[in-house]
């Protein structure tokens, strides 16, 4: 199975994403993954300031789930990012995106609550000259949390 990465560039692709975001502003700029000509997922992706970029929207189709495609879109999202910190937020039951963004070397940087739960925002540090591996994410008791 050959996973092909691309970016959103047509109307028309950017409509067939609405079906698996419904109800969503897709603002920014949208990476897809394909496979057999078929869009099985997506990120967002959107420079927030001049040193911070966030990512956002990342949906992997049900049958397409635990293969990866989710860190090979996230990756791609990095990658385009020309910031030196990039950024996303994950809600605390979301265990599946807390292992991919941990993973791919995203730590907490706060956890807040927004409409009766709690929401973690995840940073890393692009790796500049060798700089900017930052471990795994640690959830504990020093977590900060802000009310």
């Amino acid at each position: 199975m050959e996973i092909k990465i691309r970016k959103v560039i047509k109307p028309k692709t950017m409509g067939r994403l609405r079906e698996f975001l419904p109800g969503h502003d897709l603002r920014g700029h949208y990476y897809c993954a394909i496979i057999d000509g078929n869009i099985v997922g997506c990120v967002g992706v959107r420079k927030a300031s001049w040193f911070l970029t966030e990512i956002y929207h990342v949906y992997v189709s049900d049958e397409y789930r635990n293969q990866r495609i989710g860190n090979h879109l996230v990756q791609a999202a990095i990658d385009a990012s020309k910031t030196p910190l990039v950024s996303a937020t994950v809600r605390e039951n979301n265990t599946h995106s807390m292992k991919l963004f941990s993973r791919l070397k995203f730590r907490v940087a706060q956890c807040f609550q927004n409409e009766g739960h709690y929401v973690f925002l995840l940073i890393r540090k692009k790796d500049v000259a060798g700089h900017g591996d930052q471990g795994p994410i640690e959830i504990n008791e020093k977590t900060p949390i802000v009310s």
